[in-house]
């Protein structure tokens, strides 16, 4: 038994492109195809997702904000109540000076009157010499505590007469008070 082998049949046309056209527009090709590719999208998961994503990241950015707005809101507060305890340190700090003073005047006159001993005397001009320390300690703390609330608010470069634009143009319309430099020094009377 032989098997027969078949070959698929080719149509060769002869001519150009110009009878090509013809048997195209006549109808002369033994088969036509055409096809039609619709797509709808029905669901469109991808659009969804970054839907989805967007509005998550919107909403940890407006969390964030907030934490932010809190964390300010929460250091000026800070800043304004050390600022008050500082302050309120300075006067407490600035009377035991005064009544160490008054202290040890009273007992250098009682050692001049011969009452008193040179031992007392030095221990009440130790206990002078410690509320002098205390309050000038006070005094620093004082300063960073107005230095670090006007942080907070935001003003530091307005407290310290600085704009940025004599910073910019180089024309000073305003002598800047900046701390620890000479002139600032002389500005406030030390």
């Amino acid at each position: 038994m032989g098997s027969a082998v078949t070959t698929p049949l080719t149509t060769v046309f002869p001519g150009g492109i110009g009878d090509d056209f013809n048997r195209l527009f006549n109808g002369k090709y033994p088969t036509l195809e055409a096809g039609i590719n619709l797509t709808l999208p029905i669901r469109n998961r991808a659009a969804q997702s970054q839907n989805a994503t967007a509005l998550l990241t919107q909403q940890q950015e407006r969390v964030q904000y907030l934490q932010t707005q809190s964390t300010i809101v929460l250091n000026v507060r800070q800043t304004l109540i050390a600022l008050i305890q500082d302050r309120a340190a300075v006067v407490s700090a600035g009377q035991a000076r005064t009544l160490a003073q008054q202290s040890y005047d009273d007992e250098v006159k009682r050692l001049n009157l011969g009452t008193s001993t040179a031992f007392t005397v030095i221990q009440k001009q130790q206990l002078l010499v410690a509320a002098q320390g205390v309050e000038l300690r006070d005094r620093i703390n004082l300063i960073e505590a107005e230095v670090n609330f006007n942080q907070a608010m935001g003003r530091t470069l307005d407290v310290n007469h600085i704009t940025v634009a004599d910073a910019r143009s180089g024309n000073v319309s305003r002598i800047p008070n900046i701390p620890g430099t000479p002139d600032s020094e002389t500005a406030q009377g030390r």
